[in-house]
């Protein structure tokens, strides 16, 4: 068996490597240790891909035992620990690592990485945008939808040459790291979520604190202070642990008062940007604003880099993203919503009356009536559709006005006809989209066509 932990050693010439699952990470991974002369078996439990894998053995169906006929195996984020491969694998000594724990072992590069449970992307867009303003060479990579294996895989081959990779990460993709060591690092936020994937709240939280796991003295970890659990964590830690907070000043680079975030030079407040200069609105925004600039200043990026880019970045898709305005009734598509804080966000960002939509798939158990934003008088009506929708339906006891239909758009157009001028209409399920679309971007852009046509 090899010995993978000594990372500067690492060589995948002619190593047998079994890689779970064939998706985009999956099928990034086998590129990768193709080009580093590796042997990569790819296995699949569905019987169709997306991807041609007929250039790499493969199996598809099922994982037989022949994934365990390997030096080392890589586990896509998508693959929980609790299957029975897994299990095997580890009887048998076999070391497992995530995705990004393998590229990261071929560069040099430095990393940038951000974790929560909500905002991840928007705050790595708006942290890669700051890096590209000061001029730098980067890539963006993770979570978000480009694997880190691919780019790290075309960084060998001479294609790009970055000067640092932003990263969005998933408390999934933490689970199996050896090595992997982000120069600057960042936690936004910590809630209850992906509790299908692990058995308690606690499990998850390890998961993402793994992030931490080689933290050098040289290196940077941002945490949000006002988080109960991050500050409980981490409030003891050394000074290259640097909180942010909305309701006190911290030792942090930049912080915050009622109209902007400011700092301070030769003990003069000066501001980085007033809150309504940016398109980026609401308190969770700017978590993500402090969290992203006090990384990109811990990486020595200049203050106008910051500040040009907080002002001219555009609110990502499918996060409490206005849709159309209808005989006076704002649609808001927040289709990115798939747990209770993401949903107690979107409430909070606005002050009319609010027709919501809830629904999609569970992930595990989650008690909608424990949200108190749901038991004012802000929420008119809330419609809830899909698989979890009579759960939800029937959970709350509470709401005097409520529906469920099983079909999304059927619900969306019921909203639509329940809805008054000045009323706010809001997509925000609190549910993954996996009943009845394949990803949150489908169900948000069903959500944008139905409120089009009604427009047209």
């Amino acid at each position: 068996m090899m010995n993978f932990l000594d990372r500067d050693n690492i060589s995948l010439e002619n190593v047998n490597i079994s890689i779970l699952g064939a998706g985009r990470s999956g099928y990034a991974a086998a590129e990768l240790i193709d080009t580093l002369g590796g042997n990569p078996f790819i296995s699949e439990f569905k019987s169709k891909t997306d991807v041609d894998l007929a250039k790499f053995n493969h199996e598809l169906g099922g994982h037989s035992l022949n994934v365990l006929d390997c030096d080392l195996m890589v586990i896509s984020p998508g693959i929980s620990d609790k299957i029975d491969i897994v299990k095997q694998a580890k009887l048998n000594d076999i070391p497992i690592v995530s995705e990004i724990e393998l590229a990261s072992w071929f560069t040099n590069s430095p990393i940038l990485a951000i974790t929560g449970s909500n905002g991840k992307t928007t705050t790595t867009m708006l942290l890669y945008q700051m890096c590209i303003e000061a001029g730098l060479n980067s890539e963006i990579v993770g979570n978000i939808g480009i694997p880190f294996s691919h780019k790290v895989n075309n960084e060998i081959k001479g294609k790009i040459n970055p000067e640092v990779y932003v990263m969005e990460v998933s408390s999934f993709q933490l689970e199996h790291i050896i090595h992997f060591s982000p120069k600057v690092s960042s936690i936004i936020n910590l809630q209850p979520d992906h509790l299908d994937r692990y058995d308690n709240f606690q499990n998850y939280i390890n998961a993402k604190i793994n992030i931490t796991k080689n933290i050098k003295e040289s290196d940077f970890f941002i945490y949000n202070s006002d988080d109960e659990v991050l500050n409980k964590f981490f409030k003891n830690s050394s000074k290259n642990y640097i909180p942010f907070s909305l309701n006190m000043e911290s030792r942090a680079p930049f912080n915050s008062n009622d109209t902007k975030v400011y700092y301070y030079e030769n003990n003069i407040e000066i501001p980085l940007y007033y809150f309504d200069e940016s398109k980026l609105v609401g308190s969770h925004n700017i978590q993500n604003i402090l969290s992203a600039a006090i990384m990109a200043h811990s990486f020595k990026i200049p203050i106008s880099s910051i500040s040009k880019a907080i002002l001219d970045f555009e609110p990502i898709p499918h996060r409490i993203e206005f849709s159309g305005n209808i005989n006076g009734t704002a649609y808001y598509n927040d289709s990115k919503a798939t747990n209770l804080d993401s949903v107690k966000v979107a409430l909070n960002s606005f002050d009319r009356l609010i027709i919501l939509i809830l629904g999609g798939k569970n992930k595990g158990e989650i008690y909608f009536n424990n949200l108190v934003e749901l038991n004012n008088e802000k929420v008119k009506k809330v419609i809830c559709y899909g698989e979890s929708g009579e759960y939800i339906f029937n959970q709350l006891d509470k709401i005097n006005s409520k529906e469920y239909f099983k079909d999304f758009s059927t619900a969306v157009k019921m909203a639509i006809k329940s809805s008054n001028e000045g009323d706010i209409v809001l997509l925000s399920p609190g549910c993954t989209s996996f009943d009845q679309f394949s990803n949150f971007e489908e169900r948000g852009n069903m959500f944008k066509k139905i409120i089009n046509d009604y427009l047209n």
